[in-house]
């Protein structure tokens, strides 16, 4: 059995650009909202990472083993 987990690396950088996001998200629209032309937002990379970055944790008795 295998459970997945991602341990948040919080610094001060991550910090810095997470409220640059929130503040462009924040920013008022230049026009009303228009149901046929829905704004879209775009924010992650296109393209998905498969390889590991951290050691998995092997399982031990009673908890299975934790990967990222």
């Amino acid at each position: 059995m295998k459970k997945q987990w991602c341990i948040p690396e919080v610094g001060a950088e991550f910090v810095w650009r997470m409220e640059d996001v929130l503040d462009l998200y924040e920013e008022p629209y230049e026009e009303p909202y228009d149901p046929n032309k829905p704004t879209v937002c775009f924010d992650e990379m296109p393209y998905e990472m498969v390889a590991e970055k951290r050691v998995s944790i092997p399982a031990k008795p009673g908890c299975p083993e934790r990967y990222d």
